[in-house]
């Protein structure tokens, strides 16, 4: 039932370079992998977190103030006082657009290496993105940041990991390891 969380999933090796016939389906097309898979969870995820910040925001300030552009407001409450869910909703918003962009990076580069590790990084940085924004704003003790560094060990783990491989190739002569 929860193979789509814990299965294991095909990679392509080093010495497969981007785009050749090994990524091509029976059909001819190019085949996605289960890392495809989690790292457009994590992009669908953190693109609709701007939501029920929006939402509170138009039940609590009105549509039209919402859509409007608040002058002399830096904090765009126009004078009304959003209650600190609301606060927390944005703020987890805004931490996981910052980690979108570090992850991005490190996917680019790890299909770039073909590197084997990416599958279960992008699995377990998703799982810990979708952990964080309930965490962050029900204001779980600790929880929020026991997730943030979660996601930040996977991301900084697979950044070691291919550093190390890069340097390893480099040794070689740049052969293939």
């Amino acid at each position: 039932m929860f193979n789509f969380l814990f299965g294991t999933g095909t990679t392509s090796s080093p010495s497969d370079p981007p785009g050749d016939s090994s990524m091509m389906g029976e059909d001819g097309k190019v085949s996605s992998s289960d890392e495809d898979f989690w790292i457009l969870l994590t992009v669908l995820f953190t693109s609709c977190l701007w939501m029920p910040y929006v939402l509170c925001s138009m039940w609590f300030r009105g549509p039209f103030t919402t859509m409007g552009f608040p002058m002399g407001y830096t904090d765009g409450s126009n004078g009304v006082k959003m209650p600190a869910i609301v606060g927390r909703m944005k703020t987890a918003h805004t931490n996981a657009v910052e980690n979108l962009v570090i992850f991005g990076m490190v996917v680019v580069v790890a299909k770039y290496q073909a590197y084997e590790g990416l599958e279960m990084a992008a699995r377990l940085f998703c799982l810990t993105r979708l952990a964080h924004w309930p965490l962050c704003v029900s204001n779980v003790p600790m929880g929020r940041t026991v997730a943030f560094l979660s996601g930040w060990m996977v991301l900084a783990y697979t950044m070691v990991q291919m550093l190390a491989n890069m340097n390893a190739v480099k040794a070689l002569g740049g052969q293939e390891l």
